[in-house]
C-alpha cells in the first residue's frame, strides 16, 4: 500500500483501529502490512480503500456508522466473506442497501439501526440464514416486515424497536422458535400481541416497552414459563397485572417501570420467590407497598425511585439482608429513612438522590462499612455531610451533586483514600477546594461542573489531568 493512500486511511480510523496497525517495513518506503481485526471508520470514501488495503481480507468486526453508505459501499460489503460482525447505525443504506446485505454468507451480528428500512428491506434479509443477532431499531418495516422476519429460523437475537409493528406483527413472532431475545419497545402493541407471544416457548428475553398491553396483556405473560428477563415499562399496567405475576416461577428479572401498579401489586409481587431484579420506580407506591417488598428475600435489585415510601418505607426495608442494590430515588425518606438504612449491612450500591437528606443523615451514612457506591445528589447535604463522608474507607463511588457543599468539604473529601470516583457538580467548593482535590491521588473520576472554581482550581487540576480517566471541570 502506497504509504500516502495508508497515512489518509489512518487519518480517518478511530484511536484503537489505528493503534492496531502494524508495519512490517525495513526503510520508510516499504508497503505496510497492516494486522487488523477490528476498524472503525468515519467517512464514507474510506470504507473501500481501507478493506482493500488489508491483504487476505482480515477484518472480522467492522463499524462504519454514520457515514452514509450509499449503493456502491453496501454491494461491496455483501461480497466481503471475512466480516462476521457489521455496525452500520444511522447510514442511511435504506431497502436497497439492506437488500444488497442480505446476500452476505458471513455475518453473523448485524446492526441497521436507523437507516430507512422498510418492509421491501426486512423481508429480504428474512432470507439470510447466518445472521444470528440483528438490530433494526427505528426503522420502519411494520408488520410486513416482522412476518417475514418471523419466518427466518437462524436468528436468535432480534431487536426491532419503534417499527410501527402491531398486534399482527407481534402474532406472526410469536410463532417463531428460534428467536430467545426480542426487543419490541415502542412499537403499537397490544393485549392481542402481547397474548400471542406468550404462547412462545423459545423467548427467555422479552421487551416490550411502552405499547399498550395493559393488564390483559401481562395476565397472559404471568402464564409463560420459558420468559426470564421481562421488561413492561410504560405499558398501562396495574395492580391486576402485577398480581398475575406475582405468580410466575420463571421470570427472574422484571421491569415495571411507569405503570400504577401501587401497594397491592407490591404486596403482591413481595410474594415471589423467583424474581431477583425488580424495578417497580413510578408506580404510586407507599409505605405499605415497600413494607412488604422488605419482607421478602429473593430479591437482591431493587428500583423503588419516584414512588412515596417516605421513612417508613425506607426502615422497613433496612432490614432486609438479601438486597444489595437499591434505589429509592425521590421517595421523601429523609434523615430518619437515611439513618435507617446506615445500619444495613447487605447493601452495596445506595441511590438516595432527592431525598431530602441532610448532614444528619449524610454523617449517619458515613459509618456503614458495606456500601462502595452511594449517591446522594439534590439533597441538603452541606460541609459536615461531606467531611462525615470523607471518613468513610468502603466508599469508591461517591455522588454529592447539587448539593451545599463547600470549601471544607471539598478539602476533607481530598484526604479521602478509597474513593475513585467523585460527583461534586453543582455545589460551591471554589478555587480552594479544586487545589484540594487536585491533590488526591485515588480519584480517578472528577466532576466539578458548577462549582465556580476559577482560574487558579481550574489551572490546579489541569496540570494533573493525565491522572484522571474522567475530568469535567
Amino acid at each position: 500500500m502506497p504509504l500516502e493512500v495508508r497515512s489518509t486511511i489512518i487519518g480517518h480510523m478511530d484511536r484503537d483501529s489505528r493503534g492496531s496497525f502494524r508495519l512490517t517495513s525495513r526503510d520508510a518506503n516499504a508497503e505496510a502490512k497492516p494486522f487488523v481485526k477490528s476498524l472503525v471508520l468515519r467517512r464514507r470514501e474510506d470504507l473501500i480503500p481501507a478493506l482493500r488495503a488489508y491483504d487476505g481480507n482480515d477484518i472480522t468486526k467492522l463499524t462504519a456508522n454514520a457515514c452514509r453508505l450509499g449503493a456502491a459501499e453496501a454491494q461491496y460489503l455483501a461480497a466481503n466473506t471475512s466480516i462476521t460482525s457489521l455496525d452500520l447505525r444511522g447510514t442511511r443504506i435504506g431497502d436497497a442497501g439492506a437488500q444488497a446485505l442480505a446476500a452476505n454468507t458471513s455475518i453473523t451480528s448485524l446492526d441497521l439501526r436507523s437507516n430507512g428500512i422498510g418492509a421491501a428491506g426486512a423481508q429480504a434479509l428474512a432470507a439470510n440464514t447466518s445472521i444470528t443477532s440483528l438490530v433494526l431499531l427505528g426503522n420502519r418495516i411494520g408488520d410486513a416486515g416482522a412476518q417475514a422476519l418471523a419466518a427466518n429460523t437462524s436468528i436468535t437475537s432480534l431487536d426491532l424497536s419503534r417499527n410501527r409493528i402491531g398486534d399482527a406483527g407481534a402474532q406472526a413472532l410469536a410463532a417463531n422458535t428460534s428467536i430467545t431475545s426480542l426487543d419490541l419497545t415502542a412499537n403499537d402493541i397490544g393485549a392481542a400481541g402481547a397474548q400471542a407471544l406468550a404462547a412462545n416457548t423459545s423467548i427467555t428475553s422479552l421487551d416490550l416497552t411502552a405499547n399498550g398491553i395493559g393488564d390483559a396483556g401481562a395476565q397472559a405473560l404471568a402464564a409463560n414459563t420459558s420468559i426470564t428477563s421481562l421488561d413492561l415499562r410504560t405499558n398501562v399496567i396495574g395492580a391486576a397485572g402485577a398480581q398475575a405475576l406475582a405468580a410466575n416461577t420463571s421470570i427472574t428479572s422484571l421491569v415495571l417501570l411507569g405503570n400504577r401498579i401501587g401497594d397491592a401489586g407490591a404486596q403482591a409481587l413481595a410474594a415471589n420467590t423467583s424474581i431477583t431484579s425488580l424495578d417497580l420506580s413510578v408506580n404510586v407506591i407507599g409505605a405499605a407497598g415497600a413494607q412488604a417488598l422488605a419482607a421478602n428475600t429473593s430479591i437482591t435489585s431493587l428500583d423503588l425511585a419516584a414512588n412515596d415510601i417516605g421513612a417508613a418505607g425506607a426502615q422497613a426495608l433496612a432490614a432486609n439482608t438479601s438486597i444489595t442494590s437499591l434505589d429509592l430515588t425521590a421517595n421523601g425518606i429523609g434523615d430518619a429513612g437515611a439513618q435507617a438504612l446506615a445500619a444495613n449491612t447487605s447493601i452495596t450500591s445506595l441511590d438516595l438522590s432527592r431525598n431530602l437528606i441532610g448532614d444528619q443523615g449524610a454523617q449517619a451514612l458515613a459509618a456503614n462499612t458495606s456500601i462502595t457506591s452511594i449517591v446522594l445528589g439534590d439533597n441538603d447535604i452541606g460541609d459536615a455531610g461531606a467531611q462525615a463522608l470523607a471518613a468513610n474507607t468502603s466508599i469508591t463511588s461517591l455522588d454529592l451533586s447539587s448539593n451545599r457543599i463547600g470549601a471544607a468539604g471539598a478539602q476533607a473529601l481530598a484526604a479521602n483514600t478509597s474513593i475513585t470516583s467523585l460527583d461534586l457538580r453543582g455545589n460551591r467548593i471554589g478555587a480552594a477546594g479544586a487545589q484540594a482535590l487536585a491533590a488526591n491521588t485515588s480519584i480517578t473520576s472528577l466532576d466539578l461542573r458548577g462549582n465556580y472554581i476559577g482560574r487558579a482550581g481550574v489551572a490546579a487540576l489541569e496540570a494533573v489531568r493525565s491522572r484522571f480517566q474522567t475530568l469535567e471541570l
